[in-house]
């Protein structure tokens, strides 16, 4: 069972726009959908095989119980997470090498939550 659906991955003509409020999904120039951040309550990273290199991707889970990932392919991703430690107050900032080392393990590691 997988823990995440996956929202898209990596098609070109997808992006990631984040704001201090929300995190907005582009096909092209039409918004698709819209993530509000303070409904998040945990957020994990983790990798997914793709035989010749691995993705790193990152998982929300919501607070209405819905989940969705986004991966580095997605236009917007270096900067989404680049804001998130100013968003979440503690996450966990060294989680990279965690997740990317062993190779072509899904290292799922949960890098903040909401414990309230």
């Amino acid at each position: 069972m997988k823990f995440f659906k996956q929202l898209f991955k990596g098609q070109p003509d997808y992006k990631i726009i984040s704001s201090e409020e929300s995190m907005k999904l582009y096909k092209g120039e039409f918004e698709k959908d819209e993530i509000l951040w303070g409904k998040v309550i945990e957020i994990r990273a983790f990798k997914r095989d793709h035989l010749a290199y691995d993705c790193i991707c990152l998982g929300f889970h919501l607070s209405d119980n819905t989940t969705f990932e986004i991966d580095e392919e997605i236009e917007g991703y270096k900067e989404t997470v680049e804001l998130l430690p100013q968003l979440f107050e503690g996450i966990e900032e060294n989680w990279f090498p965690e997740v990317a080392f062993p190779a072509f393990e899904t290292n799922m590691t949960i890098i903040w939550t909401n414990n309230g």
